[in-house]
């Protein structure tokens, strides 16, 4: 299913400070890079910067110059109009999946923000991804890109494999994570992944297709910091016993 995201960067004044060698602001720069290598160009994805909530950028995922010409502001922004454009934004563009995700160093004063977040973006079906750029080095994003199956035929009783392929979007940094496989809510396999910074693998999944019909599988990868794209799902249809006539 399509996506409407919606990415906030802060660009107030505290993210001006500095968090080792760099300040906050150039990690969220590189935050906002990594969060944009979960969409598809499929996906509706929106950037608003915190002190021009007015200015909702629909952004075109093959080009990411514009990250680097971003600036911190010396602004302390009124954070309402910006959550409240946000939410406009998911009526425009009703997609079933919904995402909101917040880059801030969250030194936010209560009196830039009447109301919570929860009650500004009402939609419960909104899922909220609230992101520090001081943990930007640590940022872990394992992805499942496709699955396909490696099996000519899925028969009732019998073996088929599926190759899943995971890619880490992290290039720095090793991950270590899981691939689960499931029928509706049975696990049927499990294999644990360790990919390189950058690196992509092909994990193969086998079991048995214990019915005919409709197998509704899933597979998820364990939790990371971007969790839209560590799920895949798969609909086989196995078949009953074949006979051979004689």
């Amino acid at each position: 299913a399509n996506t409407t995201a919606v990415i906030v960067l802060d660009d107030s004044y505290s993210m001006q400070s500095y968090s080792g060698a760099l300040t906050y602001f150039a990690k969220a720069r590189e935050t906002l890079r990594t969060v944009l290598t979960g969409f598809t160009e499929n996906d509706n994805v929106y950037f608003i910067l915190s002190s021009n909530p007015e200015n909702q950028q629909k952004l075109d995922l093959k080009s990411t110059d514009f990250i680097d010409k971003l600036q911190a502001s010396a602004l302390s922004p009124d954070f309402n109009p910006v959550f409240e454009s946000a939410e406009k934004l998911y009526s425009e563009y009703p997609n079933f999946n919904k995402e909101f995700y917040f880059i801030s160093d969250l030194k936010i004063h209560t009196s830039t923000t009447k109301d919570s977040l929860a009650k500004i973006l009402t939609d419960k079906k909104i899922h909220k991804f609230f992101l520090h750029p001081a943990k930007s080095s640590e940022f872990q994003n394992a992805a499942i890109d496709t699955v396909l199956l490696k099996t000519q035929l899925v028969e009732q009783g019998k073996p088929y494999t599926l190759a899943a392929q995971i890619t880490n979007h992290n290039p720095d940094d090793a991950i270590d994570t899981r691939i689960h496989l499931f029928n509706e809510q049975k696990r049927l396999a499990m294999q644990s992944v360790h990919l390189e910074g950058g690196e992509t693998k092909q994990i193969k999944l086998s079991s048995v297709a214990a019915s005919e019909g409709v197998l509704k599988l899933r597979l998820e990868l364990d939790g990371d910091d971007l969790m839209n794209d560590n799920f895949y799902y798969l609909y086989l249809n196995s078949l009953g016993h074949l006979k051979i006539l004689t």
